[in-house]
């Protein structure tokens, strides 16, 4: 998706690696998640709904066991991006 494509090539915290316990779109909902980026633009840069994304963060939280707290969560999957960068 060029969209997604031009969000993430401007920022230079790419990560090269996908951790075993996220699918590759979960991936990619966290990578822009940690780019501070809403749920509205994820969904907009990955042309899927804005639930979708939310049903994505859901399964991100619950994987990764951050909070349910919107930012909370948000920040938990932040920090689990920047741990797990190759």
């Amino acid at each position: 998706n060029p969209l997604y494509e031009a969000l993430v090539s401007k920022n230079t915290g790419l990560y090269s690696a996908e951790p075993a316990s996220l699918s590759p779109r979960e991936r990619q909902v966290a990578d822009l998640v940690a780019q501070d980026y809403a749920d509205k633009d994820i969904a907009a840069a990955l042309e899927i709904s804005v639930r979708t994304v939310q049903s994505y963060l859901d399964s991100i939280s619950r994987k990764i066991g951050a909070a349910t707290d919107t930012r909370t969560r948000r920040r938990v999957i932040t920090r689990w991006i920047e741990r797990n960068a190759a």
